[in-house]
């Protein structure tokens, strides 16, 4: 079997043609939440087996799955409405998380299993942490990504606390990445100059609500 992504809690490989198996571990455990509702419950399911008392062994049926990361670094870019798709399935995901008091302080490309070349789920669960007062509690050194939000950025030392909203600005982040090839942070030109040329589009303004600077004024929004 070929290995498409893998980590402490999860593998996924391609079985065979159409076929792919993700084997999931921990599946009673902090995360069970995510996975009964994310990705798992919007993919093409063949089966699910009980590998083991919490290991599952989820058979999915699919023409290609591969990473984000994967798909960037040989396209370089993504056309407009898959840039609207990938903003919309993740941002949804993340206020799904919500629902259970769970976010995400902030993505990678290989974070994101792209299935099919049209769907998008967030796969890594390691940054995965709970909410408390509308705060995410940072107690592991993160190594500083092209997607950490401004108050990520301004962290010195741990633990720490910040907003929940941390995702969307993130995700609009890797978004404009995806989208134009150029990356906000450490840019010299602001959100807006980037996406000049959406300017008044839906994606434009939804990103733009995103990447608020301050997280109170942050929020997910496509119209």
């Amino acid at each position: 079997m070929v290995l498409i992504y893998e980590d402490s809690e999860i593998s996924i490989k391609k079985k065979k043609k159409n076929e792919f198996v993700m084997l999931i571990k921990n599946w009673d455990g902090d995360y069970n939440k995510f996975w009964d509702n994310f990705p798992v419950s919007l993919m093409k399911v063949v089966k699910i087996d009980a590998k083991s008392e919490d290991t599952q062994e989820i058979v999915i049926k699919a023409e290609k799955m591969e990473m984000l990361s994967d798909l960037i670094k040989r396209n370089k870019t993504m056309d407009y409405t898959d840039c609207l798709v990938l903003l919309k399935d993740i941002g949804n995901q993340i206020q799904s998380l919500e629902m259970f008091n769970m976010g995400i302080p902030f993505f990678k490309p290989s974070d994101i299993l792209v299935v099919d070349s049209r769907h998008y789920f967030i796969i890594n669960t390691s940054r995965i942490l709970m909410v408390s007062n509308k705060t995410l509690t940072i107690n592991t050194p993160y190594k500083r990504s092209s997607f950490f939000t401004p108050e990520l950025q301004e962290l010195t030392g741990i633990p720490a606390k910040i907003s929940w909203k941390s995702a969307y600005y993130s995700l609009a982040s890797l978004v404009l990445t995806c989208l134009t090839g150029e990356f906000l942070l450490g840019n010299k030109s602001s959100a807006g100059e980037i996406l000049d040329k959406l300017y008044a589009t839906k994606l434009y303004w939804a990103l733009m609500r995103c990447l608020e600077t301050e997280p109170k004024d942050r929020y997910y929004l496509i119209i």
